[in-house]
């Protein structure tokens, strides 16, 4: 909840949707093609990460859940712990307790103390056994996926379903049909006088 508010935490928010991954990747970038930068998502094996990391196979929950057999001690991962060993980056499957993280289908990573990317930690051994994999999206095919988006129900409304996600819609909608008008008075050669 504070890292959605601006405070930094050692989450790190995580899908168990493609669609909501290409969604998030794609969500601030421009429908221009010329000077933007591609968008990426990235795959990850959320069972092996763990089974590398802390040699516990499987999917991680948080502490105090259905699963304690399967459960991560987070107190090792508060800053002012003094600890006698190197906490590692970890998948965690939290309990789903808002609409939000149920429809995003959340996961998180808990990360250790290691400031590298996860392309790096392990030795970049995440990415040599294909545990970790990263899908780079050029400019030019972000209107096919947001195509694809869209024939897949995907929106800002079902990702974020409460009164800011609908206003968000509602918002993204008028400036589509918006343009789109722009555009038909363009190529029509339309003059207001």
């Amino acid at each position: 909840m504070m890292q959605h508010h601006g405070v930094p935490t050692r989450l790190l928010d995580w899908t168990a949707s493609f669609g909501c991954a290409l969604y998030f990747a794609l969500r601030h970038q421009s429908s221009e093609s010329r000077g933007v930068e591609n968008a990426a998502v990235y795959m990850l094996i959320a069972e092996e990460l763990n089974q590398i990391s802390i040699k516990k196979p499987g999917i991680l929950f948080l502490e105090g859940t259905f699963r304690e057999d399967q459960a991560v001690d987070t107190s090792y991962y508060h800053p002012t712990v003094m600890r006698d060993h190197v906490v590692q980056t970890v998948s965690v499957s939290p309990v789903l307790d808002n609409e939000r993280m149920v429809a995003q289908q959340c996961r998180f990573l808990l990360c250790g103390d290691s400031f590298d990317s996860l392309e790096d930690q392990f030795g970049g051994e995440l990415i040599k056994a294909g545990i970790l994999e990263k899908l780079v999206l050029a400019p030019e095919i972000f209107e096919q996926c947001r195509d694809f988006l869209t024939q897949a129900g995907i929106r800002e409304y079902g990702l974020f379903p409460d009164l800011d996600g609908l206003a968000r819609q509602i918002m993204i909608h008028r400036r589509t049909r918006i343009e789109l008008a722009k555009l038909t008075i363009k190529e029509e050669g339309y003059r207001f006088e």
